[in-house]
């Protein structure tokens, strides 16, 4: 049995609070807003993943030292290939902890025969899916910033009336 999986950071309380007011300010009448307990950004998609696999993953992906940091989403933009409106970190400005914990993910799924994609991290978190838009709709006056203490993994749960919902499978804490 396979299960699709991936590596995310879910927003605390408060980041949600504050994602939410901002979104009700926002021109996105043509855009459907994704559930807010769907919120994340996803550190790497797995795809799907055997038991032995996930196994692995439960179990040595919490290994290392890894630091927490600081995030600040503070670019608003459209990706026309996914048709999404995400929020996204200043590129040069990625913290090293940040991409230091990508990078031993991409290590662990490795390890346990995951092919990962293999192109550059981009933090983003996806608020809309629509079509026919440009970033310069929506207005970001201020850096939505947080501290990241932990990191997840989360099960893609089909629904039956559509779409998906996440499921946290692990958590653990970054030292």
């Amino acid at each position: 049995m396979t299960e699709c999986l991936f590596f995310a950071l879910w927003p605390d309380k408060t980041v949600r609070h504050t994602l939410s007011r901002w979104t009700r300010t926002q021109p996105a009448a043509a855009y459907r807003l994704i559930d807010r307990q769907n919120w994340h950004i996803t550190l790497l998609f797995l795809g799907n993943v055997s038991d032995s696999q996930k196994n692995f993953l439960l179990a040595t992906s919490g290994q290392g030292e890894l630091s927490p940091f600081d995030l600040c989403l503070d670019h608003v933009e459209f990706w026309g290939h996914s048709r999404a409106v995400v929020l996204t970190a200043d590129r040069q400005a990625v913290p090293r902890p940040m991409e230091a914990l990508f990078q031993h993910l991409v290590d662990v799924a490795g390890e346990c025969g995951l092919e990962v994609a293999d192109r550059p991290y981009i933090p983003h978190l996806t608020l809309w899916r629509g079509s026919g838009a440009s970033a310069s709709e929506w207005c970001l006056k201020s850096p939505i910033c947080w501290h990241i203490g932990q990191f997840v993994l989360l099960r893609s749960v089909p629904q039956p009336q559509g779409g998906v919902t996440y499921e946290e499978l692990a958590c653990w804490p970054l030292a």
